[in-house]
């Protein structure tokens, strides 16, 4: 009976075009902007609920179709080219994360020996370690940047003066003390110059978040220099 009533005012908006509230109580004034609108101080609205395997296989898709996704326990919407979720504790770009200079952790002035140091582990039985530590006049300025849920990474572009120095980029694991590889192995997912228009890392295959993964920026500046880094960005894509 519920079914049909409601079907029943579609029809009459439909005919009329006018606007709808449906309510469990007395009906207050719909909002202008409102087409259609929904009013209870007891009850919520329940979206289609449905796995991951059967939201993906939905076909056609149009922009803003919401469902409830039960495998992942989370709201999915179609943006009109993939399906976007919320990131939880995550409110920033979906296009990019900043990285700004304070997000770098090291130093850039003194003398000799005042430098930071990078330690990489590969990971087959032998556990050696390396240092990324170019000469005794150099340091590293290291960032840390998280992939929030639902987003894979694609590249990493940093600003800067220096027009010799370089940065490197790798993937981390924060469930191993042995999280990064040696230059070469998969770990390692490249290089580029600094410049004041930006060197950039572009990845053979998208990044992927997990629960444990994350990206290690690392940037090479020479302590007696007065090079400055400016930031940068990592450019993401919904999954």
């Amino acid at each position: 009976m519920k079914t049909y009533l409601i079907v029943f005012f579609f029809a009459i908006a439909s005919s009329l075009s006018a606007q709808v509230v449906v309510s469990d109580g007395t009906p207050a004034t719909i909002h202008d902007s409102a087409v259609f609108e929904l009013q209870s101080t007891s009850k919520g609205f329940l979206a289609p609920k449905m796995t991951t395997a059967e939201r993906e296989a939905i076909s056609p898709l149009t922009a803003g179709l919401l469902v409830f996704d039960i495998t992942l326990n989370k709201f999915y919407v179609y943006s009109g080219t993939a399906w976007v979720t919320s990131a939880s504790n995550w409110l920033g770009s979906t296009s990019r994360i900043k990285l700004l200079p304070n997000d770098f952790v090291g130093t850039l002035g003194g003398g000799k020996g005042d430098k930071t140091t990078l330690s990489l582990y590969d990971d087959d039985a032998d556990d050696d370690s390396y240092s990324m530590t170019t000469s005794e006049n150099s340091s590293y300025l290291v960032a840390f940047v998280a992939l929030p849920t639902g987003y894979k990474a694609t590249s990493v572009k940093i600003y800067g003066t220096s027009t010799s120095e370089s940065f490197y980029v790798f993937e981390g694991d924060i469930t191993t003390t042995s999280n990064l590889e040696v230059s070469g192995n998969d770990d390692y997912l490249g290089s580029a110059t600094i410049t004041t228009s930006g060197g950039t890392v572009t990845f053979a295959s998208a990044i992927s978040s997990t629960d444990t993964n994350y990206l290690i920026v690392a940037v090479s500046f020479e302590t007696t220099k007065t090079d400055q880094l400016y930031g940068g960005y990592v450019t993401i894509l919904p999954e």
